[in-house]
């Protein structure tokens, strides 16, 4: 996760301090910084949500003691890894799939897990 949290950091502060700064702001460079298919950044940013988030989703989730949570988690990585086919396939929609896996699912495993009930704890807990 630190490597999925450093590129992605990495990638977005780059795009709000140097994209419209000269010499970064003119047409050579907008190939690097457009956030948008194809271009550096994005390439990045994708190779860290669906690259990098699901392999510490599935490090992740045997740790988690609630079966619920724990196949959340693996749905989020299996999802977000799906995403990478979008840039190798050359199907931009398809990385959708993995938006779904980082945006929805994780954020509703997480919020399971901060707010657990004791019914999601396993028996005999």
């Amino acid at each position: 996760m630190t490597v999925a949290a450093a590129i992605t950091s990495t990638v977005h502060f780059s795009i709000l301090a140097l994209s419209r700064t000269p010499p970064f702001s003119d047409a050579a460079w907008s190939g690097v910084f457009a956030f948008e298919w194809p271009s550096v950044v994005y390439a990045l940013d994708i190779l860290a949500w669906d690259g990098f988030f699901p392999l510490a989703l599935f490090c992740a989730a045997p740790a988690v003691r609630s079966k619920l949570i724990r196949r959340l988690l693996l749905l989020a990585a299996a999802l977000a890894l799906i995403g990478l086919l979008g840039p190798v396939l050359g199907r931009m929609d398809i990385r959708n799939i993995g938006i779904l896996g980082y945006a929805v699912v994780f954020p509703l495993a997480a919020a399971l897990y901060a707010f657990r009930p004791p019914a999601l704890e396993p028996s005999g807990a």
